[in-house]
C-alpha cells in the first residue's frame, strides 16, 4: 500500500467515527475538498477505490480514428491498380497517398510518416532491397614513383595574370613537385 492510499483510509476512518470533512482535513492536514473526494472515491468503489488509480487519457489525443485507416489503405489499393494497369502513377508510397487523400478532402490529414506506418502495420509494403555491395579497384603502391597524383589548375596572381600550376605527389614518399606555366598544358599519357 502507497502513502496516499494509507492517507485516504485513514481520512475515511476518521470520517466514519463521525468527524466532519473541515476536522479530518485540519487532522490529517489536508484541504477539506480532498477529504471529501476520498469519501466519493470511497462511496463508489468500497476500500478498493480508494487504490491509486492510473493518470494515463484513457484516449489518445492524436490517434487516428479507423475512417481515416480505411481512406489510407483505399488510396493505396487504388495507386496499386492504377499503377499495374499502366493509368496512373508509378509511384506509390506515402507522399503519393497523402496527395490522394488531400485531393479527397480527407480530414484530419495525416502527415507521410503516419502513412506509411498504417500501411507497413497492414502489410501493404515491401521492405526496401539492401544496396547491393560495390567494390572499387583500389591502388596499392608499395615504393615511390609507381603512383603520382596531379592536379593541373589555373591561379590568378595579384594583378590578374592567370597561370596554371601542374603540382604532383608521390603517394608513398609524399614527395611534391611542381611547375608553373603562362599557357595550359595538354596533358598526355
Amino acid at each position: 500500500m502507497n502513502e496516499i492510499q494509507a492517507a485516504r483510509e485513514s481520512a475515511i476512518h476518521v470520517l466514519r467515527l463521525g468527524y466532519t470533512a473541515r476536522e479530518v482535513a485540519r487532522e490529517l492536514n489536508r484541504s477539506e475538498s480532498w477529504v471529501r473526494k476520498c469519501w466519493r472515491l470511497y462511496q463508489a468503489g468500497g476500500w478498493a477505490g480508494l487504490a491509486e488509480a492510473s493518470r494515463a487519457p484513457h484516449q489518445h489525443g492524436r490517434r487516428l480514428s479507423n475512417e481515416v485507416r480505411s481512406a489510407i489503405i483505399r488510396a493505396r489499393s487504388e495507386l496499386e491498380a492504377q499503377a499495374a494497369k499502366g493509368t496512373g502513377l508509378k509511384y506509390v508510397g506515402g507522399r503519393a497517398v497523402r496527395t490522394r487523400l488531400k485531393a479527397q478532402k480527407v480530414s484530419p490529414l495525416p502527415s507521410v510518416a503516419t502513412i506509411e506506418r498504417v500501411l507497413r502495420e497492414a502489410g501493404m509494403t515491401r521492405p526496401k532491397a539492401a544496396s547491393p555491395t560495390i567494390s572499387y579497384p583500389r591502388l596499392c603502391p608499395h615504393q615511390p614513383h609507381q603512383l603520382i597524383q596531379i592536379d593541373h589548375m589555373p591561379h590568378f596572381l595579384q594583378g590578374g595574370q592567370r597561370v596554371f600550376c601542374f603540382n604532383g605527389l608521390d603517394v608513398v614518399s609524399r614527395y611534391p613537385t611542381g611547375q608553373v606555366y603562362e599557357r595550359s598544358m595538354r596533358l598526355t599519357f
